[in-house]
């Protein structure tokens, strides 16, 4: 994913037209629907966290980094660092 990431950002980060990094669309779909564990829970937590520092590392230019998720999950993604803006 870093790779990729890396990739994306040398790519189109210059953009002024890129408003935002979107990590996820609607998170709480992955995994199998209804089975997601505590341990799931902060797998994706931690994912989030770390990839959007890690963006944040690459863009010179700054771009917020967004993710979305359920309201269950969006008290947890608002204490990451890695994230500046969460969509309901």
């Amino acid at each position: 994913t870093k790779k990729l990431l890396r990739y994306i950002v040398a790519r189109w980060g210059y953009s002024a037209n890129l408003f935002a990094w979107e990590l996820f669309n609607e998170v709480q779909f992955t995994g199998v629907n209804g089975s997601q564990s505590s341990q799931w829970r902060t797998e994706v937590l931690n994912w989030h966290d770390e990839m959007g520092q890690y963006i944040k590392q690459l863009d010179a230019f700054k771009h917020p980094v967004t993710t979305s998720a359920s309201d269950s999950q969006l008290l947890d993604l608002d204490a990451k660092q890695g994230l500046d803006i969460l969509q309901y």
